[in-house]
C-alpha cells in the first residue's frame, strides 16, 4: 500500500491538471464580460481545491488510525488474555481463600499446606499479580495439582499476619509464593516466575520434596 505522502503527491499532480479544465472549459470562455470570466474560474478552482482538501483530510484520517501491525492478531499486539484484578476464580480451579487464619485452619483439617500467593496492591499491577502468577499457573495440569495437594491462598500483604511471611529484602515488585503449614512452618518460598513450564516444574518438585499428597477432603 501507498504512503499517504505518496498519495497527497499524485493527488496534487491530478489537482494541477484539472486546472486547465477549470480556466478553459466553455462555461468560463462563454462569460460575458472578463470579471464574470475571473469570478467563475476562481470559483472552479476554489472547487477542484477542496475536493482534493477533503481527499487529503480522508487519507489522513484512515492512516491514523490504531490497529494491528500487518503479520499480526489482536491477541499478539494486546498480549494474552490474562486477568487484570486479584479474583482467585481467573487464577485457581476453586476460589481460594483471601484470609490466612482461614487457610490455615481449613489446611489443618484438610491434612495439606497453604499455597499462599501475596501480592502488594500498591506496587505496580499489584505486584505483576495478573502477568506473573497467570503465566504460573498456566497449564491445567499445574491448576490441577495445586487444587489436589494444597489450600490456595490469595493474600494481600497488608493482611494482618501476612507481613512476616515475606523476606525482608523482597519488595514485592512482582508477587510471591509462600507454602506454608497449618502450625506456621514455612515449607517454600520464592518470587514466582512468570513462566508456565518453570511453573510445573517448581509445584511438582514442592510436591516430591515434602511427599505431598491429595490430604483429605
Amino acid at each position: 500500500m501507498k504512503s499517504p505522502t505518496t498519495l497527497i503527491i499524485m493527488l496534487c499532480i491530478a489537482a494541477a491538471f484539472m486546472l486547465p479544465l477549470a480556466l478553459g472549459n466553455s462555461w468560463v470562455r462563454n462569460a460575458p464580460s472578463l470579471l464574470l470570466k475571473s469570478a467563475r474560474a476562481g470559483l472552479g478552482i476554489c472547487i477542484i481545491g477542496l475536493v482534493f482538501f477533503s481527499l487529503c483530510l480522508y487519507i489522513f484520517s484512515s492512516n491514523n488510525q490504531v490497529g494491528p501491525i500487518r503479520g499480526q492478531t489482536e491477541e499478539t499486539v494486546q498480549g494474552p488474555n490474562l486477568p487484570l484484578a486479584p479474583t482467585g476464580e481467573s487464577f485457581f480451579l476453586n476460589p481460594p481463600f483471601e484470609n490466612l487464619n482461614k487457610a490455615l485452619l481449613k489446611a489443618k483439617e484438610r491434612g495439606r499446606p497453604v499455597f499462599a500467593v501475596i501480592y502488594d496492591s500498591e506496587r505496580h499491577e499489584m505486584s505483576r499479580l495478573s502477568y506473573t502468577l497467570g503465566y504460573f499457573l498456566e497449564y491445567a495440569t499445574t491448576k490441577k495439582l495445586v487444587d489436589e495437594c494444597f489450600v490456595p491462598a490469595l493474600l494481600p500483604v497488608s493482611q494482618a499476619g501476612v507481613r512476616r511471611l515475606i523476606p525482608a529484602d523482597d519488595p514485592l515488585e512482582k508477587c510471591r509464593l509462600i507454602v506454608i503449614r497449618s502450625d506456621g512452618y514455612i515449607l517454600h518460598s520464592e518470587g514466582i516466575p512468570a513462566n508456565p513450564d518453570e511453573g510445573l516444574d517448581h509445584v511438582r518438585s514442592i510436591i516430591n520434596k515434602w511427599n505431598l499428597g491429595k490430604g483429605t477432603e
